[in-house]
């Protein structure tokens, strides 16, 4: 271990330092073990400002003091829950030991109902903080805006034949999707989500016998029904299962949601429309494809299943709705 990162684990009280493992392709983390056998992850932030790595820090100490099921982040001896080192701040946070990633595994029925109340957990005292600023509210793209660059990357896509096909795809939808629909799903309410909850972001604490959420970079003002929809299908899409079971495993996250958390008549109502049409103007893995799809295959693979998914919630739409709105209302 460099000194530095030494200096930085003793400004967060850690000196008795046993060893550190590098976590697997995550540059930034560090597990560190030290003669207590206590386990932390420091975790560094680049490219980001103190407003930003202060409210990513303080939506988790909320959440924490909630006694929300999620690791613990802790304090230097100066009282603050990051440090900046250079271009860098820094995090420690609790490793959970025993803890084991849900990202390589099938979830059966009661854990993706545990994983939809733990979202309805963190959304409902999520909803109970205040938006510090504009910075932090991420906005729905227009139909118009979504049009004009989707145009753009055709350009450069023209002869890629599975991209052509998606951006057309896009284009067509976007041009049927109505400009009063657009105008109720934006006036939706918002308010503080987690932004980045997905099947790698969960571990089982067998110790509390618990889902516990990780990583809280990406939280953001947003809609909670957009997230909602978009963890459960993202949890419990797959193209080898059958359109049942999928249905049936994503109105299981939902069921567990509601549990604990209420959705408004007009957020039940639009929730389909809502996250259909931000997959819709999903352009994040095309444009960064302009500089490394050719390069990046894992990256192809997944702007292509998240195209199937798209085309298989239109086509399930009508059976879907249905099965929400049995348990919705």
């Amino acid at each position: 271990m460099d000194d530095s990162v030494k200096s930085i684990l003793i400004e967060f009280g850690i000196k008795n330092i046993v060893s550190h493992t590098e976590l697997p392709n995550k540059e930034s983390y560090r597990k560190i073990v030290i003669e207590s056998d206590s386990n932390y992850i420091l975790k560094e932030f680049k490219n980001i400002d103190e407003e930003a790595i202060k409210f990513i820090t303080a939506v988790q100490e909320y959440l924490i003091y909630k006694k929300v099921s999620i690791p613990r982040i802790y304090k230097t001896e100066s009282g603050v829950a990051y440090l900046q080192k250079e271009d860098s701040y820094w995090t420690l946070n609790e490793f959970i030991g025993d803890g084991i990633s849900y990202e390589n595994k099938e979830l059966n029925k009661d854990e993706i109902y545990s994983a939809g109340k733990l979202l309805g957990m963190v959304h409902k005292e999520l909803g109970n903080i205040d938006i510090p600023t504009q910075r932090f509210i991420a906005n729905l793209h227009t139909i118009e805006d979504s049009l004009e660059k989707i145009l753009k990357l055709e350009e450069y896509y023209i002869s890629d034949v599975e991209y052509s096909n998606i951006l057309d795809y896009k284009y067509n939808e976007l041009l049927r999707f109505s400009n009063d629909k657009f105008k109720l799903i934006s006036k939706l309410p918002m308010q503080m989500i987690h932004g980045d909850f997905h099947k790698g972001n969960l571990l089982y604490n067998k110790n509390m016998n618990s889902i516990m959420l990780i990583d809280f970079e990406n939280v953001c003002v947003f809609y909670k029904t957009q997230e909602l929809l978009r963890a459960a299908t993202f949890l419990c899409y797959d193209p080898k299962e059958g359109t049942l079971n999928t249905i049936n495993n994503i109105i299981a996250f939902i069921s567990g949601y509601i549990s604990v958390n209420d959705i408004t008549d007009i957020e039940k109502t639009s929730m389909l429309d809502l996250f259909y049409y931000s997959m819709l103007t999903s352009l994040y893995g095309l444009f960064i494809g302009q500089n490394e799809l050719e390069k990046n295959q894992e990256l192809r693979k997944y702007v292509l299943y998240k195209f199937d998914m798209l085309k298989w919630l239109k086509a399930n739409h009508h059976h879907l709705s249905e099965r929400m709105q049995g348990i919705l209302n």
